[in-house]
């Protein structure tokens, strides 16, 4: 009897211990989140932009990192570059088409420790309706509690990528093929 009872609470202190090492974070505040993307004009100067609208949920194993998940969802129709004429453009048929594809989406496939928290984390990014497998470097920024109690993490990530494999040409020799997407999160733990 007492064996059973000795096996009951070793079963129970390891599925306890093994769901403790999983964290769910997601973006409930806003406020210190970011997209941005970047991308070059002609030979002589770089665009920037952001996202207004995204959504994203990390769930993070701290005893094995490459059971982690990371997946992010952009409203594409809250393209902000500044510039009316500019967001019109690249929000427009030509370019992301938001009216028939409204959002930019990513979800890795595998994730990689590449040594004090920093991961490299591949997955597919769908941009137009059309899925590739991209690479992003994600550096650790900390952790800890927040003002209000709630436990944060935080990462930046540049991801980058090939319009042209998304099937967006528009311009071409104008605007750079590259675009790089710079995200930044202060997740907060559920």
């Amino acid at each position: 009897m007492n064996y059973f009872r000795g096996l009951l609470v070793a079963i129970f202190v390891t599925v306890s211990f093994a769901s403790a090492q999983t964290e769910t974070y997601t973006n409930a505040d806003t406020i210190r989140s970011f997209v941005y993307y970047q991308v070059d004009y002609g030979n002589f100067g770089r665009e920037m932009g952001r996202f207004n609208t995204f959504d994203y949920t990390i769930v993070r194993d701290t005893a094995d990192p490459s059971k982690s998940t990371i997946e992010f969802n952009v409203d594409a129709t809250s393209m902000d570059s500044g510039v009316d004429q500019r967001n019109q453009d690249i929000t427009g048929p030509d370019f992301l088409n938001v009216a028939e594809f409204p959002t930019i989406s990513f979800k890795s496939t595998s994730v990689t420790d590449v040594g004090d928290g920093n991961l490299e984390v591949t997955g597919d990014l769908t941009v137009r309706g059309t899925s590739q497998p991209v690479t992003a470097t994600v550096e650790y920024i900390g952790e800890g509690e927040g003002s209000q109690g709630e436990y944060r993490v935080g990462y930046y990530a540049e991801m980058t990528f090939n319009r042209q494999d998304f099937g967006i040409d528009w311009l071409t020799g104008v605007i750079g093929d590259e675009i790089t997407l710079l995200i930044s999160v202060s997740g907060i733990r559920q």
